[in-house]
Order: C-alpha cells, then structure tokens, then sequence
C-alpha cells in the first residue's frame, strides 16, 4: 500500500470539501483566471467557522442577468438598461444592483453563496481576503 503525502491528503480534502459546497458544478463554468480565487473564498468562508455554505449561482448569461434585473425594477428601468419591458417585476425585492451588461456574473467573474451570514460579513471576510482595510 502505498502512502499518501500531506499534499495528496489535503488535495483529496478541498475536493470533497468543495464537493459539498458545489454540488451542481457552478465553478466549473466561472473563467479559468477567476476560478482559483473563488476557491480561496469558499474555502476561507468554510474555514472560518459561518457555517455550512454552498455555492447557488455562478456564470449567467446576459438574458438570465437581465431577468434578475428586473426584479425590483420597473419596465422602464429593464429597457434603459437594455432588458425587456416584460423582465420588470416591481413588487419583488431587488436581488441585483449592477446594470446586465456589466455584471461580473456575465463575465464568469462570480458567484453566488447561501449559508447562515449576512452580507456585511460576507464582504468584511472578501476584503480581508483581498488586503483592503487590513
């Protein structure tokens, strides 16, 4: 039998830990460049005691973003920013703030996570992460 190194062991752990957090495969479609740094965070996220987490949305295409903006906006505001009239759903809450065309989401430059934090952490532990206000 052979002996596996700590980098092995460790390797085989990140997959599986990822496994758990990714069980639909969002991070296969992000951009290659982009991939390894959303790794990190999820892994630091999992590390840092939040709280199960996984990952619910990742690359979208420009109609699937547009869709999303249109939630929490009028009809008007969907065709100024490029969408259809009939994306608009005003009474629902707004779940995007970036207008379709320059989301990151279209680029395959993030991801969604749902788990038991607010956004105020969330963006506190990605700031740490990227050395603002350390």
């Amino acid at each position: 039998m052979v002996k596996k190194s700590d980098e092995e062991s460790a390797t085989e752990l990140v997959i599986e830990a990822l496994d758990l957090m990714d069980p639909l495969g969002m991070l296969t479609a992000l951009d290659p460049v982009f991939r390894p740094t959303a790794v990190m965070v999820l892994l630091g996220l999992a590390a840092s005691g939040l709280g199960r987490l996984g990952v619910v949305s990742g690359k979208r295409t420009l109609r699937e973003q547009q869709r999303l903006y249109g939630l929490g906006r009028t009809a008007a505001q969907c065709v100024a920013a490029g969408g259809r009239g009939s994306d608009a759903r005003p009474k629902k809450q707004q779940v995007t703030w970036c207008h379709p065309e320059m989301s990151p989401h279209v680029r395959g430059r993030a991801f969604d996570v749902e788990g038991p934090y607010d956004a105020a952490t969330m963006r506190g532990y990605v700031n740490r992460l990227k050395g603002v206000g350390a």
